[in-house]
């Protein structure tokens, strides 16, 4: 599918999936503190096939926007980010973090865009 949409001439931007934190967030912080609401980096972070295509793509046309580092430290993947509550369960985003997200992704699509048009 990338290969048709840049053979046309357009440039693609792929997000990569956020880490998935293995419980609903909202829930864990309801019933315990915000600490205990982390997973393991290595079990948060799944295999994404799109942005694996998107990585291999050598038609210079995609870009891949990858938020992980903003949800994860080196060790654990963090369900609580900068006080907001970064799920809505356990690997969506909430609109409120969402929109934290804005400056990152702003900066994503400018990239995905320049010289490509």
């Amino acid at each position: 599918m990338l290969e048709r949409i840049t053979a046309a001439g357009a440039a693609v931007l792929v997000m990569r999936d956020t880490p998935d934190a293995g419980v609903s967030v909202p829930g864990c912080v309801a019933v315990s503190r915000t600490a205990d609401c982390t997973r393991p980096r290595a079990e948060a972070i799944e295999v994404d096939p799109l942005a694996e295509a998107a990585a291999a793509d050598l038609s210079g046309r995609v870009t891949v926007v990858d938020v992980g580092d903003v949800f994860c430290d080196a060790e654990v993947c963090h369900g609580v980010v900068g006080g907001v509550i970064a799920y809505f369960d356990h690997g969506h985003m909430t609109a409120t973090f969402a929109r934290t997200l804005a400056p990152r992704l702003a900066f994503g699509m400018d990239e995905a865009l320049a010289d490509r048009r």
